[in-house]
């Protein structure tokens, strides 16, 4: 089960994957990414230091996935957090 602080971490990943398919990667915002999923700049800095950890975690976050996705699972350990 996802915590909530888990929870808030994928949805402000998903807000930037969603302005990366809109907006340049230099013109995206804080206030955007916190527009988009409904929090404070505060929250985001909770979670984040800035936009590109908050980039970093997505990739780290679809990479895994890729990887788990693949038949050898050479990464299972870390499969199972996904």
């Amino acid at each position: 089960m996802s915590s909530i602080k888990e929870n808030r971490q994928i949805a402000l990943q998903d807000s930037l994957q969603q302005e990366l398919l809109q907006t340049p990667y230099a013109k995206i915002t804080i206030d955007s990414l916190c527009l988009r999923t409904g929090v404070h700049r505060k929250t985001f800095y909770r979670h984040y230091a800035g936009k590109d950890a908050c980039l970093i975690a997505l990739l780290d976050r679809r990479l895994t996935e890729a990887v788990c996705f693949e038949k050898d699972l050479e990464f299972s350990d870390k499969c199972d957090t996904v």
